[in-house]
């Protein structure tokens, strides 16, 4: 009636860069000379200890309802971009003002500003500076974490049909944060950075479109600090910042049996983040952006990777989903799909011009002060096996969105730009109607 499992995981991740060599830009050698990477020690030096512990009990002799547990520590998998970091031919640039003087829309050399309006990786006032970067990063940085627990209980109330229930809490700690540096740092062991506190307070920005009208305060470190420091950051540990996951998950399932089978999902969900120091961002602003609004116990707000042409958001705090399958006579199945899940996060913006202000998408409000619409679909399918000697031929009627729901999945949100905010820039797939077959051997 009682079962216990235990596991050890260890892990060891470490990086570092061999020495590279890269031309001078042809058409700005001056501005882009020629650069020498002389390779670097040991950047960083993960070491994490991964344990596992589950159990499971039998509450009755027919073992009919169990109870079960277990509790996971995961690390996070090193990424490029921390290996790259103080590397300046893994991407970096200077960025420069430019008049078209001839109209020929074509960057000549005397149409380029003289003087750097922002840069990442290489310090604009020394670019030919052999073998180093301003950005660095802290040698005695941490890997990020996930500890984990999750309770649940299952019971089976008849022959192939059981419900069940789980509760997971989850924590993350040890993020990332990318602070500006104060000064260069070449030893990168205890770098000193800019403040949140010496970030000056810029005149708020004021913009109405679609109805809505909403300020935004920026924040903007000081100019000669930022020189002091090359234009560099500082990788290290995001310290006092965590999120943390609650969620409950409810589950009905029916075997396969006398014809008929299906399954009901639904989970509630509460992804929140908190600091136990000061509310700084990742970048060590203390703006509030569209992805890191630094409200405590405000939703985790994350924007998806893509193709760019749509925004998509996290934190939703409930979705459901639904299948069923029926056989019908002459080897015909008849199945169904209904999935559903509150609406994403609209986080509305105002993009601002001054570039040290953080990201340049300063957050208006909260992260979830809108929403769009929750979202439903329904989906079915027929099919028929048909067996040929040692082939199982499987042609099949599906019909997706079968409702032709035409929900709203993301609109523009930069409220700075009144042509157009709040445009719509992804639907629903419309309802489609599909003939296939499978062949099975």
């Amino acid at each position: 009636r009682f079962t216990f499992n235990v596991g050890l995981r260890l892990d060891k991740q470490s990086a570092k860069n061999l020495a590279s060599t890269a031309p001078a830009n042809p058409a700005f050698p001056t501005r882009l000379p020629a650069l020498t990477y002389n390779g670097s020690d040991t950047l960083i030096d993960f070491l994490d200890l991964s344990p596992r512990l589950g159990f499971s009990y039998a509450l009755d002799e027919n073992r009919k309802t169990v109870l079960r547990g277990s509790f996971a520590r995961y690390g996070a998998q090193l990424s490029y971009g921390n290996v790259t970091y103080e590397n300046p031919l893994a991407l970096a640039y200077i960025a420069y003002s430019w008049n078209d003087l001839n109209g020929n829309r074509l960057v000549d050399a005397n149409e380029v500003g003289s003087t750097p309006l922002f840069s990442s990786g290489i310090n604009p006032a020394n670019p030919a500076a052999a073998g180093s970067s301003p950005n660095k990063i802290n040698r005695d940085l941490k890997n990020r974490y996930d500890n984990e627990v999750v309770v649940g209980i299952d019971h089976e109330l008849a022959a192939n049909f059981a419900v069940g229930a789980a509760v997971t809490y989850r924590k993350s700690s040890g993020f990332q944060a990318t602070p500006r540096l104060s000064a260069l740092c070449p030893t990168s062991t205890n770098c000193s950075t800019i403040a949140p506190n010496l970030y000056t307070a810029l005149a708020p920005v004021t913009r109405t479109a679609g109805g809505i009208t909403g300020t935004v305060q920026g924040y903007a470190p000081p100019t000669a600090l930022i020189a002091a420091g090359g234009s560099g950051r500082y990788r290290t540990n995001r310290d006092g910042y965590s999120t943390q996951y609650k969620g409950i998950e409810v589950t009905m399932n029916k075997r396969m049996s006398n014809k008929w089978g299906g399954k009901i999902a639904l989970s509630l969900n509460d992804w929140t983040e908190d600091w136990s120091g000061t509310r700084v961002g990742a970048n060590g602003n203390p703006s509030s952006t569209d992805t890191d609004p630094l409200k405590p116990g405000g939703p985790v707000s994350i924007l998806s990777g893509g193709s760019g042409k749509a925004s998509f958001y996290s934190s939703f705090k409930w979705q459901i989903y639904a299948n069923g399958i029926v056989q019908l006579p002459a080897g015909f199945d008849v199945s169904t799909q209904i999935f559903g899940r509150q609406g994403g996060t609209f986080p509305v913006s105002i993009s601002t011009s001054v570039r040290s202000a953080g990201t340049g998408r300063l957050l208006v409000g909260n992260v979830d002060d809108r929403r769009l619409g929750n979202l439903w679909n329904l989906d079915f399918r027929l099919a028929r096996n048909t067996k040929i000697g040692r082939v199982t031929i499987t042609p099949s009627v599906e019909l997706f969105n079968a409702l032709n729901n035409d929900l709203v999945l993301s609109r523009a949100r930069n409220l700075g730009s009144a042509t157009t905010f709040n445009r719509v820039e992804e639907l629903i797939s419309p309802r489609i109607f599909r003939l296939g077959a499978r062949l099975s051997f």
